[in-house]
């Protein structure tokens, strides 16, 4: 189980390393454009003497600006990525982010997906082993990527520790997919 979910980390993170090099390679390219290639472009547009037209206007003042301040939009962006790191590490932020995330229409569906996978999997496993429903429940809240899917598995045991079956205890959090809740409601 770990191997096969470490495998799927792996493609994942391939899957994403490619467009992300792409993409850093396409802004170093045009950093570079900016910065050095129009520069010398301009002196041809000075000496012609001629009206510019518009998307060229552009292009220069776009040049201007990055000669200028590109090094300080860059320090910038760095260090709005540092802070808002360290902010994700202030529980009340971060359980306001992830729940966030998983209302974006593509990226939530995908968070959601995978954590419930992985959940469900490890409780599956665990509960095939021997292991009580309340320790399996635990463990597979450790599993959880989610600061709100978390929460709700908290919320999850808890029920089931007053009595509630776990299917319905699902259901109440209305997070997890219905045909997760569907499959543990059948299955007990």
């Amino acid at each position: 189980y770990i191997e096969e979910r470490n495998a799927l980390q792996a493609k994942v993170l391939t899957a994403f390393i490619y467009p992300a090099a792409i993409s850093l390679v396409s802004v170093a390219i045009v950093i570079f454009l900016l910065s050095y290639v129009v520069p010398q472009v301009v002196t041809a547009f000075v000496q012609a003497r001629q009206t510019l037209p518009m998307l060229t206007q552009v292009m220069l003042a776009a040049s201007a600006f990055v000669r200028s301040w590109g090094m300080w939009v860059g320090f910038g962006v760095a260090a709005l990525v540092v802070a808002w790191r360290l902010a994700l590490r202030r529980p009340e932020l971060r359980l306001r982010w992830d729940a966030m995330l998983l209302r974006v229409p593509m990226v939530g569906r995908f968070v959601l997906g995978v954590n419930s996978a992985r959940f469900a999997s490890t409780l599956a496993i665990l509960l095939d082993a021997g292991v009580p429903l309340l320790r399996g429940l635990e463990a597979a809240r450790q599993t959880l990527g989610n600061a709100l899917l978390a929460r709700c598995a908290d919320d999850v045991s808890a029920r089931v520790r007053e009595g509630a079956a776990l299917g319905a205890a699902l259901k109440v959090q209305k997070v997890y997919p219905p045909i997760l809740v569907h499959l543990v409601a059948s299955g007990e």
